[in-house]
């Protein structure tokens, strides 16, 4: 193999690491509260009952996942592409293949993770245990 073969390929070696390095960072970015307010969390099961309705005050930096950690019962796996969780107090979702636990933000299914909502004053987060519907 000439040099010039072997530096081309530690330069891209290099690179990919680089790139690999900055796509992981942004994937696991959290996102932090810009002001602070209060948001309510409720969890609903697979029948569409309300099991727990709170209120949350949070501050500046703050995380939904903080929030979360801090006040509820919680399980959960750290994945590639951010936190599943797989249990919230009495709502739990036992199998991946069968059942997870569905974000919804002010009504509207939510389409980041839980690690990258940002929490806005007067939010409502509604997790609710949905069975997987493969057809």
């Amino acid at each position: 193999m000439n040099r010039k073969n072997l530096i081309f390929k530690i330069i891209a070696s290099i690179i990919a690491l680089g790139l690999m390095i900055t796509a992981f960072i942004v994937v696991a970015k959290k996102e932090g509260a810009k002001d602070s307010g209060t948001i309510t969390i409720e969890l609903v099961d697979l029948e569409n009952n309300v099991l727990s309705t709170k209120n949350h005050d949070f501050k500046k930096g703050d995380t939904l996942f903080q929030i979360l950690d801090s006040n509820y019962d919680l399980e959960y796996q750290n994945e590639v592409y951010g936190v599943f969780i797989t249990k919230i107090d009495e709502l739990y979702a036992p199998n991946r293949n069968e059942y997870f636990i569905k974000i919804e933000v002010n009504g509207e299914f939510s389409s980041v993770g839980v690690s990258q909502i940002k929490l806005e004053d007067q939010m409502i987060i509604t997790f609710t245990l949905t069975k997987v519907n493969l057809s």
